[in-house]
């Protein structure tokens, strides 16, 4: 008789797009391969399903100690609930048991989360020579230099800008990382200039990479509002079911989403979600990416149904965190931009846009380094300010549109979650937003005040 790998049927039902099907047969008959494993854990990861990934991730580094992948899963899923500390135990221990020492870089990550600086700069400092073009160590050790500087500081940042140089010809994610990493260096010493410089590069080598089209996010806003007004909201309704009410926090990385965000959190009978990409990956397999040509006209073809399947999927990945819950908090900045689809999927939903000095904002965008493929336009100055200008006009639809439940916040978050959210009461501490953009420093006023006067130069 014939065994049945499941392992290998997961992967077919995966590579089929039947990732549904996949999960339910691994539900039912476990995973027998280090493979098995990894294919589930990157459904999981793509989902956005924190704590399954988590789970798995565990189990999979229990049954296969010496792979390598699936612990840096599990490394990185411990970070993403906020639990650093476990995270850096986990990468070290099976550094030592296993002798393999490929998760030096998230161990180093995830003892710069717990705070012990010291330790930190001692992995970078054992490990980087062996691994100099690692862009996501330099990234942590940017960080690390400028919350913690040390006399050597100018010689690392030496090193850095050697491997940038004996790089330069590629154009690449890391690469331009790499440039961002040495911003914040430049940065964490007082060289304003120098920084600026970097952050410039970085962000023309994003640019160079995706190539976004300056006014894509403008149009894409008015097409979206075109399309979804507030009878498009009212026909496409979906009847009140039984699950928590929904918050959605909306904002730009630095528009304050992340202190929003904690503020709303601190009642714990809310279900906190962090930043699901989830509902955004299914929708845009049914519509296509937000910023190609068809996605508006797709948009206008959803239906009561598809919109219940993306409610059922939403809720189903997130029922753990939302059971005997009264609300839910969903901190994805970007949903701002569906808005109206998630209002249709939830009538009784509410939304909180995070606000901030803009000119502040678009500067602090400028030198994070964003994902150029989520972040499209976050490449130069004009296309950041035209993207938040387009989220300003869509903002102020969504007000007309949905109505009382919108709201914008550029002031106290915690009493404005009071003010906006029914039966709120803080009693807890808050959660937070864990992807690697929030951990980086925000400049303080001496360097901000520079690059101002260099952004004006720069016009």
């Amino acid at each position: 008789m014939t065994q049945i790998n499941s392992a290998n049927i997961i992967a077919s039902l995966i590579g089929k797009g039947r990732e549904d099907e996949a999960l339910e047969m691994y539900h039912s008959l476990g995973i027998d391969t280090a493979d098995g494993y990894m294919a589930v854990l990157d459904i999981l990861s793509q989902r956005g399903d924190d704590l399954r990934l988590l789970d798995l991730s565990c189990r999979g580094a229990q049954q296969f100690t010496a792979h390598a992948g699936i612990h840096a899963i599990y490394v990185q899923a411990l970070l993403k609930v906020g639990d650093a500390s476990a995270a850096a135990k986990t990468a070290e221990t099976f550094m030592e048991r296993s002798g393999n020492q490929g998760l030096w870089a998230l161990w180093a990550e995830s003892l710069l989360g717990a705070y012990e600086f010291e330790k930190a700069g001692a992995v970078l400092k054992q490990y980087m020579p062996q691994n100099p073009f690692n862009a996501g160590a330099w990234i942590v050790t940017a960080r690390l230099l400028w919350l913690h500087p040390i006399p050597d500081t100018k010689n690392v940042l030496q090193g850095l800008e050697q491997e940038i140089e004996d790089h330069s010809l590629e154009y690449s994610i890391d690469h331009g990382r790499m440039h961002f990493a040495a911003g914040l260096i430049h940065e964490a010493i007082g060289d304003f200039d120098a920084a600026w410089a970097r952050f410039t590069k970085g962000n023309d080598i994003f640019g160079a990479i995706e190539m976004p089209d300056l006014e894509e996010d403008t149009r894409g806003a008015q097409q979206v509002a075109k399309l979804i007004d507030s009878q498009w909201i009212k026909d496409h309704a979906l009847e009140k079911d039984r699950s928590p009410r929904p918050l959605f926090i909306m904002g730009s990385p630095s528009s304050g989403i992340t202190d929003l965000y904690t503020a709303a959190t601190a009642d714990p009978t809310f279900g906190r979600l962090g930043a699901p990409r989830m509902f955004e990956r299914d929708l845009h397999r049914l519509c296509g990416a937000a910023h190609e040509d068809r996605y508006v006209e797709a948009l206008s073809r959803l239906n009561k149904q598809d919109l219940e399947k993306l409610r059922s999927r939403y809720l189903a990945v997130n029922r753990d965190r939302i059971a005997g819950k009264q609300g839910l908090i969903d901190g994805l900045g970007s949903n701002i931009l569906h808005a109206g689809i998630l209002k249709a999927m939830f009538p009784d939903a509410m939304f909180m846009r995070a606000c901030s000095n803009r000119s502040h904002e678009i500067l602090d965008l400028f030198r994070l380094p964003l994902d150029p493929r989520a972040h499209r336009y976050t490449s130069n100055l004009a296309s950041i300010e035209a993207g938040l200008s387009a989220q300003d006009a869509l903002s102020l639809h969504w007000a007309q549109a949905i109505g009382p439940d919108w709201t914008e916040v550029d002031g106290p978050k915690r009493k404005a979650v009071e003010a906006h959210v029914p039966g709120w009461i803080a009693s807890g501490q808050g959660g937070m937003l864990t992807s690697e953009h929030f951990g980086w420093p925000a400049p303080r006023a001496a360097a901000r005040k520079r690059y101002k006067e260099l952004s004006s130069s720069a016009v």
